[in-house]
């Protein structure tokens, strides 16, 4: 008898991000209050009276910074067990008798494996990387089942 098995795992993983800067101010209050409202001798007009402050926009109305980033990674990896047994047995033949078939599973098993594995990543703001490899390996182990 053999046991086998196939295990597998995928991970993707990705991300974006959009970023705008619309504007900003820098507004600063003067005081003292001159006839209840704050007062700035450097602008001494009706429209700025009391507020120093200047709001920083984007030339022509368009938008200001724009930044765009992104990354995509995918890892993931595939796994194969393979565990051969051998199984010895009688089986008495039903003329003589109420005899019970008798087996026994005697191994000295080796459990073998192999996994291949890999990663690979690639954004905005770096190259296409990739690694792979491969893991194979083998346990030994003795086993006595009676059935």
């Amino acid at each position: 008898m053999v046991l086998a098995g196939l295990d597998r795992t995928v991970n993707v993983h990705a991300n974006a991000r959009f970023t705008v800067d619309l504007g900003n101010w820098d507004i600063v209050q003067q005081l003292p209050l001159r006839d209840g409202v704050p007062y700035n001798s450097a602008q001494d007009n009706e429209d700025s009276t009391g507020w120093d402050g200047v709001l920083n926009t984007v030339a022509n109305s368009s938008l200001g910074n724009t930044e765009f980033e992104w990354e995509v990674s995918a890892d993931g990896s595939v796994q194969l067990t393979v565990i051969p047994q051998i199984t010895f047995g009688i089986v008495f033949d039903p003329k003589l008798g109420d005899i019970p078939n008798a087996a026994i599973r005697v191994g000295f098993n080796v459990d073998t494996y192999g996994v291949l594995f890999g990663k690979a990543e690639i954004g905005s703001g770096s190259d296409f990387t990739y690694c792979y490899g491969l893991n194979v390996g083998y346990d030994v182990f003795a086993r006595v089942e009676a059935l």
